[in-house]
């Protein structure tokens, strides 16, 4: 879990650098960093829930 958690975090920091100056909900950079926050949030609630 711990790794996992790590993994996605660095691909979410990587989207934050990749953000383009400007964009909306409809813009391709949204889509995958919406997915990759997604899954960043629950790989923490799993890391919160093994270790309270």
């Amino acid at each position: 879990m711990l790794e996992r958690f790590i993994e996605v975090g660095a691909e979410a920091e990587r989207c934050a650098f990749s953000r383009p100056s400007e964009w909306d909900d409809t813009h391709d950079w949204f889509r995958t960093t919406r997915d990759v926050m997604n899954r960043l949030w629950v790989a923490e609630r799993l890391i919160r829930i093994q270790f309270p």
